[in-house]
């Protein structure tokens, strides 16, 4: 009769931890951010297990010759922890294809998003910097765009 009962309570276990390991779980961060002032984006960072995190980032304006306006950029990103300075910092390189229009002309485009918070606090601040190249995330940028607002968490 005891062996029904501790399996039993080994699947419950079971269960519950991978209930636990649910992304679905996972907190997400949205707002419409304010870029170089009079622009917007809108910024979308679902965050994952160990520090990964999905990011979209939507410019509703003006793309500033790097993408079309109201075209989604998608890209895999991080947030680190910095616990010694109650902060946190969200990062992720988009890829971007050529454009006549662009800083870049005939090469690629490699946009570095980099946004800090403090705390809980739902304001951030940071950049975008574009580079020309593939995969390139040094040297003299083609474009740097300031963003600030807020990025309130979302579900749980």
């Amino acid at each position: 009769m005891r062996a029904p009962a501790f399996a039993s309570c080994i699947i419950a276990f079971a269960v519950a931890a991978c209930a636990q390991d649910d992304d679905s779980k996972s907190p997400q961060y949205a707002g419409t951010l304010d870029v170089d002032v009079t622009h917007a984006a809108d910024v979308v960072v679902d965050a994952r297990a160990a520090g990964a995190a999905s990011v979209r980032v939507t410019f509703k304006d003006s793309g500033f010759g790097l993408a079309d306006p109201g075209a989604t950029l998608s890209a895999e990103g991080r947030i680190e922890a910095f616990p010694e300075a109650g902060l946190s910092l969200v990062t992720a390189r988009f890829a971007l294809p050529a454009r006549t229009d662009s800083p870049c002309g005939a090469e690629p485009i490699s946009l570095m998003l980099s946004l800090s918070r403090r705390g809980e606090n739902k304001r951030v601040g940071g950049g975008m910097t574009a580079y020309c190249g593939r995969d390139l995330a040094y040297g003299t940028p083609a474009r740097v765009l300031r963003i600030t607002g807020d990025l309130p968490r979302r579900g749980l």
